[in-house]
């Protein structure tokens, strides 16, 4: 993994008002990516495809062709995930080895902890996290500031 914190997108950087004063890429030759295609992998899961729709519902703004691969591996690991936890429900965090006899810990505990990082990693590679959104220029977090506050008490006081 590269170390740092990743570059700031162009479109960030115009907004406020390029601090680095870099070269940035001129508007015109930022060109827009076609639509990703609705079509649910055949192979996907009910967990999965449930995942699939809600992503397509929620990011279709900056989804592209070229995510597909990606946004099918995080419903893949969602239909995992949903596997390995119907297991662990049914056998339990502990399980007795059948050699000796003692309780060790279920090692579907330990794998559905890697599958939900790496859910975790690649939702983040595809800006599904309010984070990255932030990061990408999709949407700005940040607090109100005293003018705001003032009429947002105003307003939810109702009529005096």
């Amino acid at each position: 993994m590269p170390a740092g914190r990743p570059p700031k997108p162009a479109e960030q950087k115009r907004r406020t008002g390029n601090p680095g004063k870099r070269a940035l890429p001129a508007v015109a030759t930022i060109t827009a990516l076609p639509a990703m295609q609705d079509q649910i992998p055949p192979e996907l899961s009910e967990a999965g495809q449930a995942l699939w729709q809600e992503v397509r519902v929620s990011a279709h703004a900056w989804l592209a062709p070229s995510d597909h691969p990606t946004l099918t591996l995080l419903c893949d690991l969602a239909d995992q995930r949903t596997e390995l936890r119907a297991h662990i429900a049914q056998h339990g965090y502990t399980v007795t080895r059948p050699i000796d006899g003692h309780m060790v810990a279920n090692p579907a505990v330990a794998m559905l902890s890697d599958v939900e990082k790496r859910m975790v990693h690649i939702a983040s590679l595809l800006g599904l996290t309010p984070a990255d959104r932030t990061r990408m220029g999709l949407a700005e977090v940040r607090a109100q500031n005293a003018f705001e506050q003032m009429m947002a008490n105003k307003n939810n006081r109702g009529p005096t």
